[in-house]
């Protein structure tokens, strides 16, 4: 039967010390193509062919709106509002994996048996040859790795500092560092268990599905709310297909929940209008609304039909 194993030497590299040094680390920006590979690769994007070097980035450029990306012999379209007050968006052609690793930053004198919690909250499950084990790494292998979602502060070619400023409130905090796979296993080669498998991405570019609004998350048992959702879906589902300009469209459509929508939704199905009524899935509801409202504002790309 598989156990769960908590890597006592992984947990050391994964605790780090603050300083009295101050460090910025703030968003990056730009748009890198990816190639993790021991060899060169060749893409496609409208047309235009680019080599991206063997285990290297390069950073391309794209308009506002559609696009066609085609390597090893598949293609998908996406829509990007790529611009200038964007966060990092790292392309990856090779739906190769990348390893998010959180380090914890803990205060001078502070007990680091504390951050067994912090630990376990940023672990996810792996299997091995030893069973399942908890790493403090999560798997990202999409088309598009959106820093504004993921949130690292070391890039792909950056060393994780092992100290950092004061300024930070807390204890503790936590910053994450972006891997290619292989650079993580080599990185951590001492401490990982035998036979660690890391879930792959075995689609093909022409199989990634397009994004779609994921109203089925959120519907409740309030029809006036649902009704709504199921409207949003549909215009958002357009939109992204249809529009030339992605950040223009993204904005209308946040300006018309947040001045129409949502205050309707509210007056249908809240306890405030309604005071007989549960609203417990109706919050849930909107909370998952609101996280993926969040999600296309901090996006860059969006793959499509």
């Amino acid at each position: 039967m598989n156990t769960k194993v908590i890597l006592p030497l992984l947990v050391a590299t994964f605790i780090l010390v603050f300083t009295s040094c101050v460090e910025n680390l703030g968003p990056g920006w730009g748009y890198l193509v990816d190639n993790p590979l021991d060899k060169d690769i060749v893409i496609n994007i409208d047309d235009k062919d680019y080599t991206i070097p063997a285990d290297s980035s390069r950073t391309i450029k794209l308009s506002k709106g559609k696009h066609t990306l085609t390597y090893d012999g598949s293609s998908v379209n996406f829509v990007t509002k790529v611009s200038g007050n964007k966060s990092v968006t790292i392309m990856n052609p090779t739906l190769s994996n990348y390893m998010l690793h959180a380090y914890i930053y803990v205060k001078k004198n502070y007990n680091i048996k504390g951050t067994d919690d912090i630990y376990a909250e940023n672990s996810h499950e792996y299997k091995s040859d030893v069973g399942a084990v908890m790493l403090p790494v999560k798997v990202v292998n999409s088309l598009f790795i959106e820093k504004n979602h993921h949130q690292w502060s070391f890039g792909l070619n950056q060393e994780a500092k092992t100290e950092v400023g004061t300024s930070y409130p807390g204890r503790y905090h936590v910053f994450h560092k972006i891997y290619r796979e292989e650079d993580y296993r080599n990185a951590f080669a001492e401490e990982l268990p035998p036979g660690i498998v890391f879930p792959a991405n075995a689609k093909k570019l022409n199989e990634l599905p397009p994004y779609k609004f994921p109203v089925e998350e959120m519907m409740s048992d309030c029809e006036v709310a649902n009704n709504y959702m199921k409207e949003m879906a549909e215009k958002w589902n357009e939109t992204i297909a249809t529009s030339t300009d992605i950040l223009q469209s993204e904005a209308r459509f946040n300006q018309q929940f947040h001045f129409k929508i949502r205050g309707e939704m509210i007056e249908g199905c809240s306890t405030d209008y309604n005071p007989n009524r549960d609203e417990t899935s109706f919050n849930a509801a909107m909370d998952r609304l609101n996280e993926e409202l969040r999600y296309i504002s901090d996006a860059s790309s969006y793959i499509v039909e």
